[in-house]
Order: structure tokens, then C-alpha cells, then sequence
């Protein structure tokens, strides 16, 4: 499987027209002949029902025969809509500036218990007063909204920092909003280059591909400390013999997030190694690896809707359950509590798989029980949540994000 980079910029020039992208895309599924009259549409008008349909899946990029990035064409269609109809009210809940707060995370840390509330001040002052060593864990947005999960003896001896200050932007990026996600990525590298470490471990892996990557790629933001994903920590970790392995024998199906697939096969391999070192057996989906669907999360970056984001989600969730897997694994926090909320929001369950994290899975390996706050944390997101969705479709008006950065 081949790599692709992340320098988000079409390469009309090689592009043939041949339709592949969109025909051999798992979620729009096209005739060839549409294929190639919609590929011909976008680039000759910038029209077409595949902006709006697109989830935003990269897969596209994987099966173009000659490397032309139509992703990057497609999200950067995305871009001039915002440059010419701005954005929505209901998009500040999702727009993870730095300057902007609160937005989604934090709403839902405010709802978090007492204890949990706690970690994550710790781990805020980390950031102010770090006791510094050559290697800290990033709690990203995603796993601040998870934070139990860092409760193993598998970081007792790692300092975590995080803040919802501190966001990696991705969502802005998905979603086409450059301008956004470079304040961010400036920013990021003027506040983690203060603390001092020398080695940075990403737990979330879109989080991993803006600092590794796309910051570098698209702004010419390059960090000066080496990272590292939490897929290859972990892998790692095991490997050293520090911990006594208890083999599971259970078997799971693996949610392959978007981000991995510009990696080749290199973190889909990584994770299914990590997992038989575990004594989990992997059932492969009918999606997976470069084919795999997105979460939903980024299907709503057309749109700035939670609706295409929760339909693409319950679909994922579905075939989860189609697989007979005992349970679900996935690496990325933001797609393990999106199906968590997905779940959580049907009147009947899309699947009675537990839902974990490759984090807990390895928790489970050693001989630690995962916290039970997983089973209920969808519900208890809706809830702190839903009164900010209403409240946030009622809001009229657009705007620019420039606009916003003038009223801060």
C-alpha cells in the first residue's frame, strides 16, 4: 500500500480524468462513466453533488492511478466556499482556535466529575510549571474529554500536559478552514516549544499527523522535538518486557481511522501487531485499512452539521456488529467517542460490542481493568451538549474567521 503526502494542494496537471476517485470510493460508489463526469464537473465549474456527499474519508487519494491528491481537491473546494459564503453560527462549537473559547471540548469537560476535573488541572499546570523531562504525553482535545483513560500504571511514570488551549486544529483542517488551522499550528509550536521536552507522545493519531506532517507540509510549521504515535509508545513498551502480558483470546474488529492511510501500511500494521501481542484475534471489516469509512466526524465539514456526522457513524457502528467481533478497537480519540455518542443517541443500540480504545486493550493485557466511564460517557457528552447544538442551530447570521480573531 502506498504512502501519500499531505500537502494539500491538487495536481490538476496529472489528472486524466479517468473517474477511479470516485468510482472506487466505498461511500459514493460510482459508475465509472458518472465518475468521470463528476471529476470533469468539479474541476471545469467547481460544481457537483460529490462535495456534498463526501465524508472526507481520504481513501480517494490511495486509489488515484496517478498521485493527484483529489482529497486536497476536494476540501480545497470546501475552502473557496468558505472564502465566499463564511461560515454558519453552529460552527463555533467546533472551531478550536486558540483564541476562541469555550468550544465542544470544553463544554463537555465542564460536565466531567469532580475527579476527572482534577487530572486535567494537573495536567494544565504541567504546562505552566512542568517538571521537565526529555519525554511528555500530549492529552490531546480527545482524550481530554476522556481523561480516565491515562489511569494505568502504564504513564505512572510519564508527566501529561494538556488544555483545550492547546488543540491541534484538525477539524479546521478537514474542514478547508487553512487560515484557522495555521493560527493554530503557529501557535502550537510557540507554546510546546516553551515547555522544553525533546520527545513528544501523541496519543491521538490525527493529532500525530498535523505535528508530524501537515503543519510542515501545508505552513511550513516544523516542531523541534521528535513525535511519536501512542501505536508505536505502546508497541514499544511491550516489546521491553516491563510489563507481564496475559494473552485476551478474544477477537476484535478495527475501526482504521482516515489519518493512518497517508502512512501506507505502516500504523495499520503497527496496531494489528500491538493486538495479537495482546492475544486479540483481528477480524478484518468489510472496510478496512485504506478502505476503511470514516467515523463521520469529518462528514460534517461540508455542511458544519451534526446529522451527515451522526448517519455516517451508525453506519460504521453497523457493520461493527455485522463483523461478530467480540468487540471494537479503535486508535483514535475522536472517532472512539463520536460511535460512543452514535451509540448512545439511537433508541436501539447499532451495536452491543464493547468499544474500546487500543490504549484499554493494552490496560486489559497487563492485568488492569479499563474504567467502566466508557459505557456511559456518550450519554453523559449528549447531555452536556445538547442544550449548545440547539442554542447553536438557532443562531443566525455568517462570518469569517478573521472576524472573530478581531473580536477576541
Amino acid at each position: 500500500m502506498k504512502e501519500f503526502d499531505t500537502y494539500m494542494v491538487f495536481n490538476e496537471e496529472a489528472c486524466t480524468r479517468c473517474g477511479e476517485c470516485f468510482h472506487k470510493c466505498p461511500v459514493l460508489e460510482l459508475p465509472l462513466e458518472k465518475a468521470k463526469k463528476e471529476i470533469t464537473a468539479i474541476l471545469e465549474n467547481g460544481k457537483s453533488k460529490v462535495l456534498k456527499k463526501c465524508v472526507g474519508c481520504m481513501n480517494c487519494n490511495h486509489y488515484c492511478p496517478n498521485d493527484c491528491r483529489p482529497y486536497a481537491l476536494i476540501i480545497n473546494k470546501w475552502h473557496e466556499k468558505y472564502l465566499k459564503n463564511g461560515l454558519p453560527g453552529r460552527a463555533k462549537l467546533v472551531l478550536t482556535l486558540p483564541y476562541l473559547n469555550p468550544y465542544i471540548h470544553s463544554f463537555i469537560i465542564k460536565k466531567l466529575p469532580k475527579e476527572e476535573k482534577k487530572w486535567i488541572k494537573e495536567w494544565e499546570e504541567n504546562i505552566k510549571n512542568p517538571e521537565i523531562k526529555d519525554t511528555m504525553i500530549y492529552a490531546s482535545c480527545n482524550l481530554l474529554v476522556q481523561p480516565y483513560i491515562f489511569q494505568s500504571k502504564l504513564y505512572q511514570d510519564q508527566t501529561i500536559f494538556g488544555s483545550t488551549a492547546l488543540c491541534c486544529g484538525e477539524p479546521l483542517f478537514r474542514a478547508g478552514l487553512f487560515e484557522g488551522h495555521e493560527l493554530v499550528a503557529k501557535n502550537l509550536k510557540q507554546e510546546l516549544e516553551k515547555i522544553g521536552f525533546k520527545k513528544l507522545i501523541v496519543p491521538c493519531i490525527a493529532g500525530y499527523n498535523m505535528f508530524k506532517y501537515v503543519y510542515e507540509a501545508n505552513y511550513g510549521v516544523k516542531m523541534n522535538f521528535e513525535i511519536v504515535s501512542i501505536v508505536d509508545w505502546l508497541y514499544d513498551e511491550l516489546k521491553s518486557g516491563k510489563y507481564e502480558i496475559t494473552p485476551l483470546n478474544i477477537t476484535a474488529c478495527v475501526h482504521d481511522s482516515c489519518w493512518p492511510k497517508m502512512r501506507g501500511d505502516s500504523i495499520f500494521n503497527k496496531v494489528r501487531e500491538l493486538l495479537e501481542m495482546c492475544g486479540v484475534k483481528v477480524v478484518e471489516l468489510e472496510h478496512s485499512r485504506e478502505n476503511a469509512l470514516c467515523c463521520g466526524l469529518s462528514a460534517a465539514c461540508s455542511s458544519y452539521s451534526i446529522f451527515p456526522l451522526l448517519h455516517h457513524a451508525k453506519i460504521r457502528l453497523k457493520e461493527f456488529k455485522k463483523s461478530g467481533a467480540d468487540i471494537v478497537v479503535d486508535y483514535c480519540g475522536g472517532c472512539n467517542w463520536i460511535f460512543l455518542i452514535a451509540n448512545s443517541f439511537s433508541v436501539k443500540k447499532k451495536t452491543t460490542q464493547p468499544i474500546h480504545t487500543i490504549m484499554e486493550i493494552v490496560q486489559m493485557a497487563i492485568g488492569e481493568t479499563p474504567s467502566e466511564k466508557s459505557k456511559k460517557r456518550g450519554g453523559k457528552i449528549i447531555r452536556s451538549l445538547l442544550g449548545k447544538v440547539v442554542k447553536a442551530y438557532l443562531s443566525t447570521g455568517r462570518y469569517k474567521i478573521e472576524e472573530l480573531a478581531k473580536e477576541s
